[in-house]
């Protein structure tokens, strides 16, 4: 890994503000400041241009300085060609260890090592028997790894070299054969093709993507162990895990504005995400809202529900940045004092007295040439220093004209960039920055900006019109058109035979004067069958019962369903 890219020294290294808080690097050989050498040149570059010397305590040597230039590159090259070899020695024994079944590399969660040095072998654990046997089973069962990563936190249990679980631990885990015994090598992916930058590959390219590591998947079994479950099992996990619905490629140009610098206000540094409605609510719902919500921070993510409409803080944030920030884009550069000029002219005077005595100079010049020299060394010595600084200097653009000229997608990014950190509630909005803050209030009603008008077919009332809107379950125009056909399917069911011919089976069964079953003889709607002019037969009263209530559902569903009801009643 390059020096500036080291997760410790790396800020050291191109941040302005630590840079002037140290005057160089100190280390016992090259290969403590890097065994490649052409890290080693660009660390020569890095300290002329700021200011900085590099010093090697074994070689004795230091940098800025002409007459160690080569030195340098032979340490340099030294320290690479040692790397070489150690990586060469080191990739045979592993090989010859690998050929004869012996186990290399760290042993994964549920197992541990045991016997003697260049003989060891993969035992399980307790807890790897109790818990890696549950976890083949829930996934087989359909629960998601985000479902079994919170479970196996809950239950306390901690992966190695790590602080909690995760999906993509976890389907690590599910696709190691080493659980049903066998441990295999890993074997990579050959690319399409690869991008070298400096003679080291910084990108693979398979198919159309592009990734900066390269895929890989298992080769032979190099070490075999106790399986902790069988063979079937985790065929089945792999099988429920790789047929799943993937979630696919995020486009970012669909970014969020906001992704990256939005945080809750209610939580502790907790980020806040766009969530998307559903496609059955998009059908559905009568507004498409996309919102921000608090997804928490930490490995419990625990949410404390914050949720905010997307536009309306979209829109907030950039009557803000409008507002407030139309002021000058500033970057922080160091101005470098005098301290290195004077220190270069001091030990340059230096070396001049060095040689002196290799001129063959007569014994008086000689005097005099020293003198003059130790004086010029006190004089500059004892000059005035200025010490390095780092200022704010302007950039002749403003953050309201930037902000302007980029694409939605870019600007969360430019915001975090430039330090601006933006935390939202279902009241406010507030930008902060170290030029200033604002804090905006939120309309209580967010406009409906994304409502989506759907093709819904024909009114069902047969007048032919086309029918457009947000529910799916809209079968009319309106009122008019609902009542329209409903007294359409009255009028056809009032008219059937199956109707008729129930009025005729309710007229012959009943024993006394003939008893017409007509509208002007039968209980107004909603009254009761009290005091109607009705024979006293029991049986009788049953069958006008029955007639009335079909005579009901008559009048709110349609012929089919007056064909099930009547047959319901036969049989009774």
């Amino acid at each position: 890994m390059p020096p500036w890219e080291r997760p410790e020294l790396g800020s050291w290294l191109t941040d302005p503000t630590k840079l002037v808080l140290y005057d160089g690097l100190v280390a016992y050989d090259v290969d403590r400041l890097s065994r490649d050498y052409a890290d080693v040149g660009w660390l020569r570059k890095w300290a002329e241009k700021n200011h900085k010397k590099l010093y090697i305590i074994k070689d004795r040597l230091r940098w800025p300085d002409e007459r160690d230039g080569v030195l340098w590159g032979v340490a340099a090259e030294r320290a690479y060609q040692e790397r070489q070899q150690t990586i060469e020695r080191i990739t045979r024994q592993l090989e010859a260890m690998r050929n004869a079944g012996k186990l290399t590399g760290r042993p994964p969660f549920g197992y541990t090592s045991e016997g003697e040095k260049y003989d060891r072998r993969l035992v399980p654990t307790d807890e790897g028997r109790m818990y890696v046997p549950l976890i083949f089973k829930h996934v087989i069962e359909g629960w998601s790894l985000e479902q079994v990563a919170t479970w196996l936190r809950s239950e306390g249990v901690t992966p190695p070299l790590s602080e909690g679980w995760w999906a993509a631990s976890l389907g690590i885990l599910i696709r190691n054969p080493t659980y049903m015994g066998h441990r295999c090598a890993t074997v990579i992916v050959p690319p399409d093709d690869a991008e070298i930058q400096d003679g080291k590959i910084v990108r693979y390219r398979y198919v159309d993507r592009w990734v900066q590591k390269p895929r890989w998947v298992y080769g032979k079994t190099i070490h075999r162990c106790e399986p902790l479950v069988s063979a079937a099992v985790w065929k089945q996990a792999n099988e429920a895990v790789t047929n799943r619905t993937k979630r696919g490629y995020s486009d970012p140009a669909k970014r969020a504005m906001l992704s990256s610098v939005l945080y809750c206000a209610n939580c502790p540094d907790s980020p806040m995400y766009k969530t998307t409605p559903s496609k059955k609510l998009q059908a559905t719902c009568r507004y498409l809202t996309v919102y921000y919500r608090c997804f928490g921070r930490g490995s419990h993510r625990q949410s404390c529900g914050n949720m905010v409409p997307l536009d309306a803080v979209n829109a907030a944030v950039d009557e803000i940045i409008a507002a407030t920030f139309d002021v000058p884009v500033m970057k922080h550069e160091i101005i470098y004092g005098n301290e290195a000029e004077i220190e270069a002219r001091v030990e340059e005077i230096k070396f001049q007295i060095q040689q002196l005595g290799s001129l063959d100079l007569p014994d008086e010049d000689y005097d005099q040439e020293l003198a003059r020299l130790r004086a010029e060394r006190d004089r500059v010595a004892n000059l005035e220093r200025v010490p390095d600084r780092v200022d704010l200097v302007p950039t002749g653009d403003t953050y309201n004209g930037v902000w302007q000229q980029l694409s939605t997608p870019e600007r969360g990014a430019w915001l975090a960039t430039h330090g601006f950190r933006v935390t939202a509630d279902k009241e406010h909005v507030t930008v902060s920055q170290e030029t200033g803050s604002a804090t905006l209030a939120l309309e209580e009603k967010p406009s409906h900006s994304r409502t989506r008008m759907l093709y819904l077919g024909k009114c069902q009332c047969g007048c032919g019109i086309d029918l457009y809107g947000v529910n799916a379950n809209k079968k009319y125009l309106n009122g008019a058109h609902a009542a329209k056909a409903h007294r359409r399917r009255k009028s056809q069911a009032a008219d059937s035979e199956l109707y008729q011919g129930l009025r005729h089976t309710v007229c012959s069964r009943v024993k006394g004067p003939a008893f017409p079953l007509c509208d002007e003889h039968m209980p107004a709607r909603g009254a009761g069958l009290v005091g109607a002019n009705v024979p006293g037969n029991p049986r009788t009263l049953k069958l006008l019962i029955a007639f009335r209530a079909i005579q009901r559902r008559v009048e709110r569903n349609s012929q089919s369903d007056i064909s099930r009801a009547v047959g319901h009643q036969h049989d009774r």
